[in-house]
């Protein structure tokens, strides 16, 4: 009767906590359309920018799935379901709340809480690691091109000696093996992931007529989620990733509009996934 009473209480709060969800969505998305000046939009470019959007999205759910099946090999090969839907979840007021999300629902596509909270702490790894190195290396570009082209033969070499030596790293707190090697590839991806995002973002500024360099754009995209990410307390690190863009010298329209394909990306992908997910399981 305790256990019943208690998934009880847990599912109005999964309910409640998704309505929230959708009220902030509807009035941060109201916000956000009436900020940005739909008569100079190139239908194109933002077309272009929406596609390369939906790219990042799907390197960052293979990402997760690999990073599943790296955790658990029996993992479902729909767990990219689970990034998704845990997407709308980080507009609330903490990283909690999607960490807790992406847990019920890898879950719900037959993962443990266990497993899912360990490949959540390596997923999160691999993506501020790889988001720090694409934007130094765009940076550097930028800046000093041969800097830029010796920081990647440098992590190139560190990549093949890992892979070549088997490195694995034995992590005392979950008392597993954690081969750092079979990593490389994987963040591979999200490298990948970075450059499509960075792409899109520059086609949101070119939807506007603005034109950064392509390696400044690529560089700030990245350092903006890095940045948004770790702030842990910052609803989908709205203000943070906005203020780490503009310090790139990224014109304020092109940034609102690329935050509004985002988050209409988060919460249309996001609910989506959700219904899905309910479907299947």
């Amino acid at each position: 009767m305790k256990n019943k009473a208690v998934r009880r209480s847990l599912q109005i709060l999964s309910v409640g906590l998704t309505l929230l969800t959708f009220v902030f969505a509807y009035g941060y998305g109201r916000t956000l359309l009436a900020d940005v000046d739909f008569t100079q939009l190139n239908a194109v470019w933002l077309v272009l920018s929406g596609v390369g959007f939906i790219l990042f999205y799907g390197c960052f759910s293979f990402h997760w799935a690999k990073i599943a099946r790296l955790i658990d090999a029996t993992a479902s090969p729909l767990q990219p379901l689970a990034f998704c839907a845990s997407q709308p979840y980080k507009y609330l007021p903490t990283s909690i709340f999607t960490f807790s999300f992406r847990a019920k629902y890898a879950k719900e596509l037959g993962m443990s809480v266990k497993n899912s909270s360990y490949a959540q702490l390596l997923e999160n790894i691999n993506i501020l690691a790889s988001g720090i190195f694409v934007a130094a290396t765009g940076a550097l570009l930028y800046v000093h091109i041969l800097s830029g082209v010796l920081l990647m033969v440098f992590v190139l070499f560190l990549s093949l000696i890992i892979w070549r030596q088997k490195f694995v790293w034995r992590a005392p707190y979950f008392k597993r093996i954690i081969p750092i090697y079979k990593m490389i590839p994987v963040i591979g991806i999200m490298i990948l992931a970075w450059l499509c995002g960075g792409l899109a973002f520059w086609a949101a500024n070119a939807a506007l007529g603005f034109s950064p360099d392509v390696r400044l754009a690529i560089a700030a995209n990245a350092a903006g989620y890095v940045a948004s990410i770790l702030a842990f307390f910052a609803p989908g690190g709205i203000g943070v990733r906005e203020w780490v863009l503009a310090t790139f010298s990224i014109a304020s329209m092109p940034i609102l509009l690329w935050r509004m394909i985002t988050f209409i990306g988060d919460v249309v992908i996001g609910f989506s996934a959700i219904v899905v997910i309910k479907r299947v399981k």
